[in-house]
Order: C-alpha cells, then structure tokens, then sequence
C-alpha cells in the first residue's frame, strides 16, 4: 500500500487483531483512487494557530468552510454526509469491536478520501452524533494531513489533543454556526425552549 494518511477520532483508540484487518480492507478498498478537484481547493495545510485556544481555531476553520463550501451563515441543519458526497468522500458505517474510535478519515497520495464511522463507539448510536463524527472527520481531510500518523507508525500516541479539540469545536460549529443558532433561538418561543431543556 501507499502511504496514506490515517486520522482517528479519539484520543487513545485501542485496536485488536479483528480491527487492524477491517483498517487493511477499508484502506485497500480507497487505494489508487483520486480525489476532487473541489476537495482538493479546500485542503490547507496551515500550522497550528498556538496563539488561540484549540476551540476558537476550530471556530474560525469551520466558518471558513462553511463560506468556501456557499453554507450560508445561518443555514442549519447541514447536509454533512451529502455534503461529503458531493466532495468525493466516502463515508462508510462499520460495526469495530473497539469502541474507542469514533471515526477514522483516510486522504493521501494515491487515495481517495473516506470516513469510517464505528457504529460502536457510543457517540455514534444517534444520527446527530453520527453527523457529528463525520463533521469532525472533515476537519481532519480539511486541516490535518501533515499532522497525522501515517500507518507505518502505529506505536506510541495516536493524536494530538490540541488536533483533537479543535476538530470537535470545527464539527460544532460546522453543524450550527453562530448566526444559525441565534437564528433558531429568536424563532422560538419562551415554552419551547423550557421543553427542549427540560430533554
């Protein structure tokens, strides 16, 4: 295999034999693949902004993508998934035994990108964490290339936290940017902002 770019959705994923496999099968099926010329315009490799808390970075890169992607600001929900379609992203549901990853994003040379969603993570057993991880999965193709660990080098630590953070603050805001959550707030009435509170 080429050198591809792995990308995990969680800080310290653990993985046996049976998942290593289910890696192997889901890079094997993405190689010598190409990706989007649109995608590939929406790739920066930019260093990270340790000047900025990890969150805000995330903000900034997720209101940035949602301009360069014609999202309008108060647009919400967000079609993730046929978002990523249209972008040449595969995006798969695969059941690992390992509930420690959330989601796995695979982009590089010769490789056409694709997000694993674990179906076993429980961050993923509702349609909103599952838009969530791929959201997060995005970030990382986005931003998050040169960053990541390429699968000859599996031993040690899997991700960088401060990547970590920002690519969840990236999902949040990706998902409900601030014009559209304050656009949803004003639309709502006093009672049915307790109701939904009260869930």
């Amino acid at each position: 295999l080429d050198a591809a770019v792995l990308m995990f959705g969680g800080l310290a994923p653990s993985i046996g034999e049976q998942d290593a496999v289910q890696l192997l099968k889901f890079l094997k099926k993405h190689q010598s693949q190409t990706e989007s010329a649109t995608l590939l315009q929406l790739v920066d490799d930019r260093p990270l902004n340790l000047a900025i808390a990890p969150y805000q970075e995330g903000y900034e890169l997720a209101e940035d993508a949602r301009e360069d992607l014609h999202i309008a600001s108060t647009q919400s929900p967000v079609n993730v998934q046929g978002l990523l379609y249209g972008l040449g992203v595969a995006v798969e549901e695969v059941a690992l035994d390992t509930d420690s990853v959330r989601g796995i994003a695979i982009a590089g040379s010769s490789f056409s990108p694709a997000i694993l969603v674990n179906t076993t993570s429980a961050f993923n057993k509702t349609a909103q964490g599952r838009k969530f991880t791929m959201a997060h999965e995005l970030c990382h193709i986005l931003f998050d290339r040169t960053r990541a660990k390429r699968l000859s080098h599996v031993s040690g630590p899997w991700t960088n936290a401060r990547v970590e953070k920002r690519a969840n603050a990236f999902a949040a805001m990706f998902l409900a940017s601030r014009a559209a959550v304050k656009r949803t707030f004003a639309k709502a009435s006093e009672e049915a902002l307790k109701k939904q509170a009260e869930t």
